[in-house]
Parts: C-alpha cells; structure tokens; sequence
C-alpha cells in the first residue's frame, strides 16, 4: 500500500528513514540469501527461513491451488517493517515486447507466526498458508536509462511514448525549476524509478522512486514540460 504525504521542503531525517526500509524491502523482494538453480523452479532463502524439499512441495502444490500454474522461483524474505519472515511464489515470466507480466502468491506460514494477517476463508496445506487477497498479477515495463533496462510499474492509461519523455526528463533532471522542489529533486537518486502513475481526475501524474522511498507528484503543461507539485513519501 502507498501512503503519500505532500511536504514542499526535504527532509533529510524522514529520507534517511525511508531509504533504508526500502533498501531492506528491496533486499527481500530480490531474495539476497540462498540460491540452488539445480532445481526446475529456483529456490532463494534467507538463512532463518530455509525450506527442505518437503516443505518445497507443500508451498509449490499450495501455490498451484492459488493459480501459479508455471512457477518459476521461491523466495523466503523478512516483511517489513520488523523481521517477519515470509515466502513468495513467483510465477514464470510473460514476455510481450517490452510488458513483462508474472503472478505471484505469498505464502505464510505456522511456525513463523503471523496468522493475524490470513484473514476469511485462506487456503491452508499443512502448516502453510495463503490469506485470499494475498495473489498478485505484476505488470511491469523495461526502459533504457543510460545503458542499463530498468523495470517500471505503469499505470495502463498512460501512452508507452508518453511514458518515455516522462522517465527520460526525470533521468535526466530535465524539469522546469520550482524554487519550492529544486532541492529535493536534486538530492533524490532519479537513476531508477519504480512506478509511473496517472491520476485520470486530477490530470496528474506520480513517480516513484523506491530506493529512496521517494514520490513526485506533478503536471504536464501545454507544450509537455513538467512541473512538479508535491513530494510524497512511499511508506509500505
């Protein structure tokens, strides 16, 4: 869930606080730990949350139930905030041009605690189980920045052309200056945004930029320069 918070001034403070539980979700998403790629489906634990070949089975046929007919991957992570301990299932890739589609499942389990958050009707197998809200189809598209393909979550009302100038002008620092944002703007890392979005009744658009746990709200005008209007955080 995004929560954004408008401030016109940067805070060192909350920016430091922010980047660094970003950092940490980043981290866990990536499945820095463990690795065997011996397997059809990969396997990526940290070293407190290690699955045996047992429990593999159990998390994949569970995740089958959920609709992960392919699965590619299992990441064991820690939930932030706090060091909740967690598995994702992650579906093999879809590849269509420059959209890239996979579903995920993230899969709870008894020993770890955290059955507060299974809510109505989960599915259960074993000791493992997966709350109903908690299946995911993740839509993301590759852009170019300086060499390097970086994925971005875009909002699907917003053209792919479009999209590049937006990226490619916030990447670039290519923004009409607002006294009020200058600094801000100029000490956020822009190298790799995360989410581009379009706010249809606002006519406003938001970038994200996760590694610093960074938003900008802002606004294209008549000849397609943008102005920014807002800084928000990212709060997961």
């Amino acid at each position: 869930m995004f929560i954004q918070r408008r401030f016109p001034i940067f805070c060192p403070q909350l920016a430091r606080i922010a980047a660094f539980a970003s950092f940490g979700l980043l981290l866990a998403f990536c499945g820095c730990g463990k690795a065997d790629d011996a397997r059809t489906v990969k396997t990526r634990f940290i070293d407190d949350a290690i699955l045996d070949e047992k429990e593999i089975a159990t998390v994949l046929q569970l995740a089958k139930q959920c609709g992960i007919a392919e699965p590619g991957e299992i990441q064991s992570y820690h939930a932030l905030p706090g060091s909740h301990r967690s598995v994702n299932v992650v579906s093999v890739e879809r590849v269509n041009g420059r959209q890239i589609t996979y579903d995920l499942v993230n899969v709870g389990c008894a020993k770890w605690g955290g059955q507060e958050w299974m809510g109505k009707n989960p599915k259960q197998l074993g000791k493992f189980w997966v709350s109903s809200s908690h299946f995911y189809t993740v839509k993301c598209t590759t852009f170019n920045i300086d060499g390097r393909t970086v994925r971005v979550s875009l909002d699907e009302g917003i053209p792919l052309t479009l999209a590049d100038k937006i990226i490619d002008a916030f990447t670039h620092r290519r923004i009409e200056d607002d006294f009020a944002y200058k600094f801000t703007l100029e000490h956020t890392d822009v190298s790799s945004p995360s989410q581009l979005k379009y706010q249809k009744g606002k006519n406003e658009y938001e970038i994200h930029f996760l590694q610093q746990s960074i938003s900008f709200v802002f606004q294209l005008n008549e000849i397609g320069q943008i102005k920014i209007d807002g800084v928000g955080s990212t709060v997961f």
